[in-house]
């Protein structure tokens, strides 16, 4: 998109004094719907890696949780979950 205005100029003739409205009409609104799409799509992008980042994170909290409520379990002398009652 870099040389859109020379392919404007080509498709106008080849006379930068006479504009053509439709030609005007053309690149503007094709501009416009690639920025868009463009830009969906790179909204698209983030939210899925914030989605999985925010997954893998809870994920890993889960399993913090899990292992420290083992560690309490084994400190407590049961390391199976179970409780016991002392006689």
């Amino acid at each position: 998109m870099e040389n859109w205005v020379t392919y404007a100029v080509d498709l106008m003739g080849g006379d930068h004094s006479h504009l053509d409205a439709g030609v005007i009409a053309y690149f503007v609104s094709y501009i416009v719907i690639v920025a868009y799409v463009l830009t969906s799509v790179v909204v698209a992008v983030l939210l899925e890696n914030f989605t999985e980042a925010s997954q893998a994170e809870h994920e890993i909290e889960q399993e913090l949780q899990e292992s420290e409520g083992w560690k309490e379990q084994s400190k407590n002398g049961d390391a199976h979950g179970a409780f016991r009652c002392g006689a």
